[in-house]
C-alpha cells in the first residue's frame, strides 16, 4: 500500500475523476480493509475511501499531470479573488502563511459580521498547514482581513502589477491544454473555470 503518493481517482460526491495523495500513516486508515486506501483531494481539505485498484498512480515528476491540476486551481482561485477588489472581505478572498520553507494557502469561505469561514487550500506541494489556521475553520474578520489584504493595495500586486491580467488571458489556453494533454478535466476545475468565463 506504501507505493502510492500521488493520484487521480473518482470522486463519486463530485461525480468525476480528480487528484489527490494516498495517506497510510494516519490511524484511519490502518484500520481500513485490504482493498482500500484513504485518499486526501489534491487542492481541498477532504478525505475519502477508495477502491485501490482504481487508482491511477500519478508519477512525481514536478511539471506533471498532478502539478498542472493544482497550477491551475490556484491560477483560478487567484483570478476570481482580484476580481472581488479589496474593499470589504468577501468569500472567495484568499491568503498564505509562511510555514517551513513554504507557505499554507486559505481562502475565505464565508463572512459574517464579525467572523469569518477561511478553508486550507493544497497549493504547496510540500501540502504545508499553519499551526493557527490549521485545515481552516472560524476566526475573527479583523485578523483575517489585514492577511487578505483589505483596505489596502496587496504587496504581491506591487511586485508584478499585470500578473492577473496575464493569467486571465492565458487560462482558456491552459485549460484547453490541460484537456488535450490529460484527456479528462475534473469537474470542480472546471467549476471554478466557468466562473471566469
Amino acid at each position: 500500500m506504501d507505493r502510492h503518493y500521488r493520484v487521480r481517482y473518482h470522486d463519486k460526491g463530485l461525480g468525476s475523476t480528480t487528484y489527490g495523495v494516498v495517506d497510510s500513516y494516519c490511524p484511519e486508515a490502518k484500520k481500513l480493509p485490504k482493498g482500500q486506501v484513504l485518499v486526501e483531494h489534491a487542492i481541498y481539505p477532504k478525505r475519502i475511501v477508495v477502491e485501490e485498484s482504481t487508482l491511477v498512480d500519478i508519477p512525481l515528476a514536478y511539471g506533471g499531470e498532478y502539478d498542472q491540476y493544482v497550477c491551475l486551481m490556484q491560477d483560478l482561485h487567484e483570478i476570481l479573488a482580484d476580481r472581488l477588489g479589496y474593499a470589504k472581505l468577501k468569500p472567495g478572498h484568499q491568503f498564505s502563511m509562511s510555514v517551513g520553507d513554504g507557505a499554507a494557502h486559505y481562502v475565505v469561505t464565508k463572512v459574517r459580521q464579525a467572523t469569518c469561514t477561511v478553508e486550507w487550500r493544497g497549493f504547496n506541494g510540500d501540502r504545508y498547514v499553519d499551526r493557527v489556521f490549521g485545515w481552516g475553520g472560524s476566526f475573527r474578520r479583523r485578523d483575517v482581513e489585514p492577511l487578505v489584504g483589505i483596505g489596502h493595495q496587496p504587496f504581491s500586486s506591487l511586485l508584478e502589477p499585470d500578473r492577473v491580467k496575464t493569467l486571465e488571458s492565458e487560462i482558456g489556453q491552459k485549460m484547453i491544454g490541460f484537456q488535450r494533454t490529460w484527456k479528462q478535466s475534473p469537474q470542480e476545475l472546471l467549476a471554478m473555470y466557468s466562473q471566469i468565463v
